[in-house]
């Protein structure tokens, strides 16, 4: 689920420390939300925050780039999955778990080798 304002961090340039920081905020603003009221506020897609955010030019630069990442609590440990926004294989994708309350530095670690692992899997034309 997203949640909040969405934080406009420079992936390529931020250190893993500032990504790990940025999603331990993230995972402290989220609530749980009811799907009546999500129904209700469906946005456009060229309304997202994130799509705007991001400074692609086209929903579809941005659906073809972006990577989605999904970050969950599960009793000690913190699932994370990621995958592009628009794929050939939509149930495909990259995930990790570890441990809850690592380092902001081995979070964003964690976040940077998911995306490079990601990122080869469709350089090698498998996703």
């Amino acid at each position: 689920m997203e949640c909040g304002e969405v934080i406009n961090l420079d992936f390529l340039n931020a250190s893993d420390e500032e990504i790990g920081n940025a999603i331990y905020d993230k995972l402290l603003e989220c609530y749980s939300i009811s799907p009546d009221i999500l129904n209700k506020t469906i946005m456009k897609p060229s309304d997202w925050p994130v799509f705007k955010a991001s400074k692609a030019k086209t929903l579809k630069e941005f659906r073809a780039n972006a990577i989605r990442f999904e970050i969950k609590t599960i009793n000690s440990a913190l699932l994370i999955q990621c995958k592009y926004v628009e794929s050939t294989n939509q149930g495909e994708h990259v995930g990790a778990y570890i441990s809850l309350g690592p380092e902001a530095t081995e979070l964003g670690r964690k976040i940077r080798k998911l995306a490079a692992m990601l990122s080869k899997l469709r350089e090698m034309e498998m996703l």
